[in-house]
């Protein structure tokens, strides 16, 4: 489902949506397809979240993490794709690697051992873009060709087998951008065509064909030549189309209305999503979708049965639905059943699915709403530095909160969220001193922003 594209210029990459790059922002790579997340800092190193039983977070051990954790001490990643238990990374020298699960052989190392740790495939470094399905993985070469490995139970690769190391996907060398669905596979060429193979149960290929039938060969949908970016779920896909209107398409199973059609029937050939708006960029999850329109601001649709589409409920949308009120969003990623999402300042929030601690927020209480994982420079807490020096006083408290440690720091806005991320204070300034005393006895986490980072600290609220 998530693709990742690494540019000809180190670290210069780009991306319509999906794992995409940001300029000078805290997270410049984000991406997940199951229950973990992985992301890429600025700094260039690599840190992951979440789900770790088959050793997806790739610190050498299989216990998981409810806050971000650095994958290595090396530098110099790019780019990461995650799939459903499995991750694969791009670094800047264009090598590739890989960690999590085996079973299927989705790790290209030709075993069927998982791993916890990164570990290069081969010795190519002519990489390009990358993107993890639930059990097998493609990338494409500089060269413009197509590789595949894992599962190809229904040809979504190429032939019969599965396929554990890199194989070229046919002969073409024109491919841009390629997506994993569940059990299908959904390409562009550099002409502006898209192609699907695979699975086609739903119509998921968007053919116009449906009812079972595999494809083992990429077979062209329609005869547009103007797509620009494509994304895949469990059983459909969503593209669009490089014009100035109403831009985004959408096909296959509908069974919780992700295509936004305001139906829950399937469809097996593109149809338009939400009238005539222009979407700028949008992920698809495992059975939903996030997207930001031309005013930047937020819209969702489909499945919400984990809150993945952040608007504070847990019942499906079958149309787009709009999430919260800020006009600054920019950029988007989708988990399985969580989501990612950026504003133009870099502030980065997650919510959905949060069993496994995927959300990334301390917790494992599903999040219903956006919650606020971090502004831009270091992360949270996790390194020695003047941010995990401050400590609160009292604590518990009945009223006043006094931030202790804080000399060195240029604290810019102190606000508090309750346990499940919500918002409930807000204070702007150099102040070492919070209020608190509006607030029902509880706990409660005060995040200290500053131009160091953030760091959030657990109180108790007498």
């Amino acid at each position: 489902m998530k693709k990742t594209l690494l540019s000809l210029v180190a670290l210069a990459v780009t991306q319509f949506s999906g794992a995409q790059i940001l300029e000078d922002h805290c997270w410049d790579s984000f991406s997940s397809l199951g229950f973990h997340s992985l992301a890429v800092k600025s700094d260039h190193t690599l840190w992951a979240w979440g789900h770790n039983a088959y050793g997806q977070l790739g610190n050498g051990e299989t216990t998981n993490s409810s806050i971000p954790v650095q994958v290595s001490s090396e530098g110099q990643w790019a780019v990461v794709a995650g799939g459903s238990d499995h991750s694969v990374a791009l670094k800047a020298d264009h090598t590739l690697w890989t960690w999590g699960r085996n079973n299927n052989g989705q790790l290209g190392d030709n075993t069927n051992t998982d791993n916890g740790v990164p570990t290069q495939i081969g010795t190519a470094n002519d990489w390009e873009q990358i993107a993890a399905g639930a059990f097998h993985t493609l990338a494409i070469k500089a060269n413009g060709t197509l590789w595949g490995w894992g599962n190809n139970s229904y040809q979504q690769l190429t032939g019969t087998g599965a396929r554990l190391v890199p194989t070229q996907i046919g002969s073409a060398t024109d491919w841009v951008e390629v997506a994993c669905g569940s059990y299908f596979t959904i390409a562009r060429k550099s002409n502006g065509t898209l192609w699907a193979w695979g699975k086609n149960g739903d119509g998921e290929l968007g053919i116009g064909s449906s009812g079972g039938s595999t494809i083992g060969v990429p077979t062209q949908i329609g005869t547009d030549t103007n797509w620009n970016h494509v994304d895949a779920g469990f059983a459909f896909a969503v593209a669009s189309k490089n014009t100035e209107g109403a831009n985004l398409w959408a096909w296959g199973s509908n069974t919780n209305g992700q295509l936004g059609d305001n139906t829950t029937v399937n469809k097996n050939s593109p149809i338009p999503v939400g009238g005539d708006v222009h979407y700028d960029s949008f992920s698809v999850g495992l059975l939903h979708v996030i997207a930001v329109k031309s005013d930047n601001t937020l819209w969702s649709w489909g499945r919400n049965m984990f809150g993945e589409l952040g608007i504070g409920s847990t019942t499906d949308s079958y149309t787009p639905v709009q999430v919260g009120t800020n006009d600054q969003w920019t950029h988007v990623s989708c988990g399985a059943s969580h989501t990612f999402a950026q504003t133009a300042n870099g502030d980065s929030f997650l919510w959905g699915r949060n069993h496994y601690g995927q959300v990334g927020n301390t917790t494992v209480i599903d999040q219903t709403t956006p919650f606020f994982l971090s502004t831009c420079s270091t992360i949270t807490g996790l390194n020695e530095n003047t941010l995990s020096q401050i400590t609160l006083y009292p604590n518990p408290t009945s009223s006043m909160l006094t931030l202790a440690n804080t000399e060195m720091l240029n604290i810019e806005n102190l606000s508090v969220t309750d346990m499940t991320g919500k918002l409930v204070l807000s204070q702007k300034g150099n102040s070492p001193e919070i209020n608190v005393e509006v607030l029902p006895a509880g706990i409660y986490f005060l995040n200290v922003s500053s131009k160091e980072g953030v760091q959030h600290l657990k109180f108790v609220k007498e």
